[in-house]
């Protein structure tokens, strides 16, 4: 009996022993061999017992600094025979759009530089192209204007027309059919130049929704109201396409610096009310009343501007897009 408690109790110090050794061992850090390189320098081999890049830099007393860039992680975890290598930025004197910042960059020249900042901020640069293999140094000092397009959508309403139709047995003006306004969507692009914009362009446009004419039958009747309390006599009545201008600044083809800005074939001064004729149909001077636009003075003419077509003067770019192209009936007053 006494033999076999010797036995268990021999059995036990073994098992003690043995589970010590391999805690023992499970405390014991693992010493590995790592290589690294500063800013290009040559590979030094180190023995190292760390667990994470990060804790083999703080081992070594290596930091890194606004800008730099490493190879691995800080937080990844050491390898044997792992490679690492930092490579040192240096500050850049940095002048965008008159404002001077310091930011710091590992590129080489000034190309790559330029490339990398733009992915940055979102924003292209004019710059001198001669520099784009010029080397960085610290402390160089580099200028840059900004450059940014941005795209502009807008929709409008097209208004729809109003058509009159005869009806002898018309008792007074009736309505057949309501009508719908269209719509239309304008994408403009707006260039900015060193934080001003210096040019605006319409890429885009299109009808979504074309307007269905509004009818109305009317009696057969020799004048028109051009508003409720008075009649307009007229002597002809067409049935024409009009288009829009205007001289906003913004509008294609518009040259604010030419001696004729403002003026109109005729000599007058372009305003709402001054049209634009064919005068093989409608001779200038001639005072006009033109569907949901009113009076007018044929006072302009236009390389486009043949036979059947009004060309309406709109004080801003914004109306001549609402208005569009659009068919209106036009009254030649007495």
């Amino acid at each position: 009996m006494k033999s076999t408690a010797k036995i268990a109790l021999f059995l036990l110090l073994i098992l003690s022993i043995f589970s010590g050794t391999v805690s023992a061992l499970e405390k014991t850090a693992i010493t590995i061999h790592v290589f690294f390189a500063d800013n290009d320098a040559v590979y030094t081999k180190y023995a190292t017992t760390a667990g994470t890049v990060g804790e083999f830099l703080a081992e070594i007393n290596i930091s890194l600094r606004e800008g730099d860039k490493i190879n691995f992680s800080p937080d990844s975890d050491l390898a044997d025979y792992m490679l690492i290598d930092i490579t040192r930025a240096v500050p850049l004197n940095l002048i965008v759009d008159g404002k001077t910042s310091r930011v710091y960059t590992t590129a080489t020249v000034i190309g790559d530089f330029i490339k990398e900042y733009s992915n940055t901020t979102g924003y292209g640069y004019l710059y001198d192209e001669k520099l784009d293999k010029q080397s960085i140094k610290a402390g160089y000092t580099l200028n840059l204007t900004s450059t940014q397009t941005v795209t502009v959508t807008k929709s409008y309403v097209i208004h729809y027309e109003t058509m009159y139709i005869t009806d002898g047995n018309a008792s007074g003006e009736q309505v057949v059919f309501a009508g719908s306004n269209g719509e239309r969507t304008i994408k403009t692009e707006i260039v900015y130049v060193g934080g001003q914009k210096t040019e605006e362009r319409i890429v885009y446009d299109n009808i979504d929704t074309l307007p269905q004419k509004r009818i109305v039958a009317v009696p057969v009747d020799k004048a028109v109201m051009a508003a409720a309390t008075e009649t307009i006599e007229y002597a002809a009545v067409y049935r024409m396409s009009s288009t829009a201008y205007t001289i906003d600044p913004r509008a294609r083809g518009v040259n604010v610096n030419s001696k004729y800005y403002g003026y109109t074939a005729s000599g007058m001064k372009a305003r709402v009310g001054v049209v634009a004729v064919d005068p093989k149909v409608i001779p200038l001077g001639t005072e006009l009343y033109i569907e949901n636009y009113g009076y007018a003075i044929a006072g302009d003419t236009g390389g486009a501007i043949k036979g059947m077509i009004v060309d309406l003067f709109f004080d801003t770019l914004e109306e001549c897009i609402q208005h569009g192209r659009r068919n209106v009936t036009v009254y030649v007053l007495k």
